[in-house]
């Protein structure tokens, strides 16, 4: 019975503790929200994928919008696209714009050729029409009176008993390591993150999965959260457009030649075929291995022309093929481990057991109704990926560097978008 007061008790309290989100002083208080539009919203991309996904990182972006909405008359092409506006509607916009003056309500939105009745109602939570307020300059005092802090915790747990964490012997644990999990059943998550009207972001982001260990056993010294994220991001207009330190994302090439975060595939709508994602930005989900980690930075030489260079240096989870048995250094992987699980002494062995390289660039520039795009980066592991031969991988990538080109094309010819 203590057993499961304790885990009961300890949810109540994270959710009141949850409940409550720390802000800085306002200078305009932002509209009230209907959230079954931001539901709707998750659950219209989550319907568009048949894997299960953490969308924490999808809610927080979301979330950032709804307390600090974009103003639509003066939105950057990069903003609007957050918003999930696809070229035509974003062209159809501008268009409108130059041609009648800024908008003054949400339902003129309705008279713009893509824009219908459904998407204005899912754009109404995030998007505003009013002036940005006299403190939104990043400085100091701004940044201290204005910025808005979030604290986001979550504690999930089966209470039915897994077999995975059901008592065992000593003596058939030994025959089988494997067959039990080391740590406690609850999953965990904490979350801190700082937001200066999306132009400058901090947080850091901590998880631990069912059955990994939290404290320190006999059977590992493992102590605290399994997965660690810490990010730094700056946002601006003119010659510096991204600064991301930290972990971060990347999307490039319509997702074919680079796309570090998750994805959505089927859809009913054709033109989200074409994936429109911005290009650097912030890791604030709990996803263990679809992030960078290092620096990147989108700068603006030339009108119109963005360059963005990147690096990431990480460690990554293998399947080990085979060890030195001297230095006890990894002489070949089998396999990359996606799941990001650690709960076993099997899975523990393959925790950050290689080192994964990644630096390169994209050049993007914009004629007109026209782009065009290039990225070329490097890959460089820290032993040879040999995989065992069959028929379903027998194309895939195997050894311990690999170069990647892509070129990309987008074009807008009245109400026809090719790429």
């Amino acid at each position: 019975m203590k057993a499961l007061i304790r885990p009961v008790f300890v949810q109540i309290f994270i959710l009141l503790l949850a409940a409550h989100t720390l802000f800085g002083q306002e200078p305009v208080k932002p509209e009230s929200v209907n959230t079954t539009q931001l539901e709707d919203k998750i659950e219209q991309l989550s319907g568009q994928t048949d894997t299960e996904l953490d969308y924490s990182e999808l809610v927080d972006e979301l979330l950032q919008y709804i307390h600090q909405p974009v103003n639509v008359n003066q939105a950057s092409e990069r903003e609007l696209r957050q918003l999930q506006l696809n070229d035509l509607q974003i062209s159809n916009l501008t268009n409108y714009i130059q041609k009648f003056g800024e908008l003054t309500s949400i339902y003129e939105l309705n008279l713009i050729e893509g824009f219908d009745s459904v998407l204005v109602s899912s754009l109404a939570p995030f998007i505003t029409f009013r002036l940005q307020p006299a403190g939104a300059k990043p400085t100091l005092s701004n940044l201290a009176r204005y910025g808005r802090h979030q604290i986001l915790t979550r504690y999930q747990q089966v209470l039915e008993e897994q077999s995975g964490f059901a008592p065992v012997s000593d003596s058939a644990l030994q025959l089988k390591p494997n067959s039990r999990y080391l740590g406690g059943p609850e999953k965990l998550y904490l979350r801190y993150g700082y937001s200066f009207y999306n132009k400058i972001r901090f947080g850091i982001t901590m998880e631990k999965d069912p059955g990994e260990p939290f404290w320190p056993s006999a059977d590992s010294l493992k102590k605290g959260f399994d997965f660690y994220s810490a990010h730094f991001f700056y946002s601006g207009d003119k010659f510096l457009k991204h600064l991301a330190v930290g972990d971060y994302h990347l999307a490039f090439g319509q997702g074919l030649t680079m796309y570090s975060s998750l994805a959505f595939g089927k859809s009913a709508g054709a033109i989200t075929t074409r994936r429109i994602a911005q290009q650097v930005r912030p890791n604030t989900g709990a996803n263990e291995n679809l992030f960078m980690r290092g620096a990147a930075v989108t700068i603006t030489p030339l009108k119109n022309t963005d360059l963005t260079v990147f690096y990431s240096d990480k460690k990554v989870d293998a399947g080990i093929g085979a060890t030195d048995s001297l230095t006890a250094e990894t002489l070949f992987i089998s396999s990359l481990q996606e799941t990001g699980y650690h709960r076993t002494p099997n899975e523990l062995r393959g925790k950050n057991a290689i080192q994964q390289t990644v630096y390169g660039g994209n050049l993007q520039t914009r004629i007109k109704m026209f782009r065009l795009g290039a990225t070329a980066y490097h890959t460089e592991l820290g032993a040879d990926l040999e995989r065992r031969e069959a028929l379903y991988n027998k194309f895939d990538f195997s050894g311990k560097s690999l170069n990647n080109f892509g070129f990309d094309f987008a074009a807008i010819l009245r109400s026809l978008t090719l790429f």
